[in-house]
């Protein structure tokens, strides 16, 4: 039992990033719709992709965006989107994320805000490769250590 349901089948899709949300809005869309509609038709549980609770950190610019930050949001299109999972009896989990320090500069651009996390671990994303060392040293910087309320503000 989840949530109290029985599921229907073992099939489940699990969490993977899209990136098909509009980069100026991180809104759920009508790709994202036709997605998951396609996906819950076999699947009794379907699992999202990456959905940001802070938009000025994201793992990939074209992450779904739910900013706690924000006091109303718009959630139509969230309704939306769990519309399309539930409709033939899926039961839908939305995956939030916070990237930490995984938010690459391709996202927070240059002048960005540094990537925060709850340490400052120093260590770098390890690619796999020579070139993935050189990229992981290139794109992606050292977090900023975030303090016990902002910890507490990105959980709540």
């Amino acid at each position: 039992p989840c949530s109290g349901r029985t599921l229907s089948n073992r099939l489940a899709k699990a969490a993977m990033t899209e990136s098909l949300s509009d980069p100026n809005d991180g809104q759920p869309n009508h790709r994202h719709v036709r997605l998951y509609r396609s996906w819950s038709k076999g699947c009794s549980m379907v699992i999202t992709g990456n959905v940001m609770v802070d938009e000025r950190y994201k793992e990939a610019p074209r992450n779904v965006v739910l900013d706690g930050r924000n006091a109303q949001p718009d959630l139509t299109p969230f309704r939306n989107w769990a519309d399309a999972i539930q409709r033939d009896g899926a039961l839908g989990i939305m995956q939030l994320s916070h990237p930490g320090r995984q938010s690459p500069l391709a996202v927070t651009g240059l002048f960005g805000p540094r990537p925060v996390a709850p340490s400052s671990y120093k260590g770098r994303v390890k690619l796999p490769g020579i070139l993935g060392a050189i990229l992981g040293r290139l794109l992606i910087r050292s977090p900023r250590e975030m303090s016990t309320m902002e910890i507490k503000n990105v959980v709540k």
